[in-house]
């Protein structure tokens, strides 16, 4: 296996297994930055890193880096081996630590990941109302299946009512579904559970990345964050000496999405097979239009670093403004397509009473 192959397949494999919240990967980064500011040597820092922290998977964390890095590791194969941190950060860390930036890098890291809990935080507040409310409407819905439509169908056969065809089909569903619900809810969970295991093996990953692409609003979110990581690591290594391909082969590894990996991989090989720079960038879909006019004209007035310095800053931006716009479009979503449902059985069960009680009358 190459090892471009080996090092795909450990970051897929660090992907499944990273665990570590934002928070705690911002405090941990800090500490870092703190350490690296200061001017105390690594292993003194290391270990003062081990003793300082509270927070127990961190300490643990720190004491396994103290240890590597008593028996001669540098930073970096340290950190590699630890599967709890995202390949972003440990590919960032091995970007600063080749650059010889990894004070600044490790204080960006934090605040990178501060506001990342942050959005989490922003979503998770934006979601509780919608989730209340929808485990409510559920509720209701069942109730209205299991119990109300049965005793509907009951009142009308009883009063000799005609049922129309809509309301006729509603009420089978439900009894239906009263009749088999064990048998469902088994199956449910097992499809739940067959995803979820799918969703963290890699060719699962590899088809929820593709999936996750085409969405028309998340896709274009995904691909505005892959500009944000990809510009930032190339800027860092093309001014720190590296040439376009160079930095293309050590960005594979903070991409958090396969299909860019691989297309990262691809431009490499076209650029080695005699194509421009330009053009091969150019051929990637992963990429939005304006970081790839921007990389080529870096390259055309050689002036790339700064270029990708830009493109950094605007992709920043534009990804806070798609996560704003995304999560705000959450809570009002789900409360259309809730009432939608609620509303449409609602009407099922109260224009043929309503009519039949008004006959009757």
């Amino acid at each position: 296996m190459s090892e471009s192959k080996k090092r795909l397949t450990n970051e897929e494999s660090r992907r499944q297994t990273a665990t570590l919240k934002p928070a705690e990967l911002s405090l941990f980064c800090y500490q870092l930055s703190v350490i690296f500011h200061s001017g105390i040597p690594l292993l003194d820092g290391m270990k003062l890193f081990a003793d300082e922290m509270d927070n127990a998977t961190l300490k643990k964390v720190g004491n396994q880096l103290y240890q590597d890095v008593y028996r001669g590791k540098t930073f970096y194969e340290s950190i590699s081996q630890q599967p709890l941190f995202p390949a972003y950060m440990v590919g960032m860390l091995a970007i600063a630590e080749q650059t010889g930036r990894l004070d600044q890098e490790t204080l960006r890291l934090s605040s990178y990941y501060e506001r990342l809990d942050a959005i989490e935080q922003k979503v998770k507040n934006s979601i509780v109302y919608p989730v209340i409310l929808g485990v409510m409407m559920g509720a209701v819905i069942l109730l209205l299946i299991f119990r109300v439509l049965p005793l509907f169908h009951q009142i009308l056969e009883s009063i000799g009512g005609q049922v129309p065809a809509s309301t006729r089909a509603m009420i089978n569903l439900s009894q239906s579904l009263l009749q088999y619900s064990s048998v469902l809810l088994v199956g449910v969970l097992t499809l739940g559970a067959l995803l979820w295991l799918y969703q963290r093996s890699a060719e699962g990953k590899r088809q929820f990345d593709r999936i996750r692409l085409s969405l028309p609003v998340v896709g274009t979110f995904t691909r505005k964050m892959i500009a944000f990581r990809l510009s930032h690591a190339m800027s860092l290594l093309v001014g720190g000496g590296l040439s376009f391909n160079e930095a293309l082969a050590m960005c594979e590894g903070i991409v958090d999405n396969h299909l860019a990996r691989t297309e990262l991989n691809q431009c490499r090989n076209s650029i080695e097979s005699g194509n421009s720079p330009q053009e091969a960038f150019h051929e990637m879909t992963t990429i939005p239009s304006l970081m790839k006019k921007m990389v080529s004209l870096g390259i055309q007035t050689g002036e790339l670093d700064g270029f990708l310095a830009r493109s950094t800053n605007v992709y920043e931006k534009e990804t806070e403004r798609s996560l704003h716009r995304l999560t705000s479009s959450i809570e009002p979503a789900l409360v259309f397509v809730l009432s939608v449902i609620v509303g449409i059985i609602l009407l099922a069960v109260m224009f043929p009473l309503v009519r039949i009680l008004s006959t009757i009358g």
